[in-house]
Parts: C-alpha cells; structure tokens; sequence
C-alpha cells in the first residue's frame, strides 16, 4: 500500500514501472497521477480530491496478462486508466461535476463487471462522461451513470449482458 497526505506520483528519471507487484492499494489527499504500474489488480485507490491517472503495463513473462480493478474512487476529480490488455471494472466513482472516468485497453477489451451494490447500482460512475475504449471489445454486465456523455470505442463485439440496456445522457457515441 502506499499511502500520502498529498499526491503520489510518478518518479520522472525512471523509464520502467512505478510500483510492480501482484496488487495494489493507493490513497492520497490529493491526487495519484502519472504512475506506471506492472500489477494484476488495483483493490483500492481513493482521493479526497484531484485526479487519478494511472498506466498499466504487462510483462514479456507474466503470467496473467490485464488488470482488474476492484475500486477507484475519487472525490473530486476524473479517474483515468490505461492498460496494455483487458481491464475488468469492478467500481469506479469520479466524483466532481465535470470529472470523466475513462478506461482504455491498448490491446484487449473493457470488461464491466455486475455492480456491487446489486441491481439498480452502476459500477462507473462520473460527474459528467464515461469513456470506454475496448479494440478487441466492450462487455457490460453492470451498468454506468454520466449525465453528459457515454461514450464507447470499439473492434470488437458489444455485449450487454444480465442488465437492461438503458443509456441515459445528453450524447450517447457508439464508435466501431
């Protein structure tokens, strides 16, 4: 865990990852931006305020190629993840009117995981826009909140599975 009353951040003179290692759980007062991770899962990372932006990277040798991510939550600010595989979303909260939480495979797909709150609870919600950009697809099993935009990139298959298909914001974009 790594843990700090102001921001985590990345160390600018080194080329590989940040932090390495099987999980993660990160918390800051204000902000976690700029890491490069080599991990499978982030169980938790929170803000009182600011964003987080974080890169994860495979290695040539590991065994379990993506990222899951239990829980991201910030305060106010956007959630910005990138990943060279597939991300698995479990809970992403962007708190803040203008926040965006986006989720970018390089690679694989984005894979929306059921809520745990159960039904009628979303597993990203942002201020304003969802971002999701999956090349080799997107899977929603567990629903998404933004009042301005949902926004969806994709190669690959579309799948809405288990939850009702209800997209309500000022702009839906569905981009293959």
């Amino acid at each position: 865990a790594a843990v700090a009353a102001g921001k985590i951040g990345s160390i600018p003179s080194v080329s590989g990852p940040n932090l390495v290692g099987d999980g993660v759980t990160l918390a800051a007062g204000t902000g976690i931006e700029g890491l490069k991770l080599a991990v499978n899962t982030i169980e938790h990372a929170s803000t009182g305020a600011g964003a987080i932006s974080l890169t994860e990277v495979d290695g040539a040798a590991e065994q379990r190629q993506g990222l899951v991510i239990e829980k991201i939550e910030t305060t106010s600010g956007s959630v910005t993840i990138g990943a060279q595989d597939t991300i698995e979303v479990h809970s992403v909260r962007a708190g803040g009117g203008s926040s965006t939480a986006q989720l970018t495979s390089a690679s694989g797909s984005v894979q929306v995981a059921p809520a745990a709150g159960g039904a009628g609870s979303a597993a990203i919600v942002a201020g304003s826009d969802v971002v999701l950009d999956g090349p080799q697809g997107i899977t929603l099993r567990g629903g998404l909140s933004a009042p301005d935009v949902l926004e969806f990139h994709l190669d690959g298959t579309f799948l809405i599975s288990g939850i009702p298909l209800d997209f309500t914001a000022n702009t839906v974009i569905i981009e293959e």
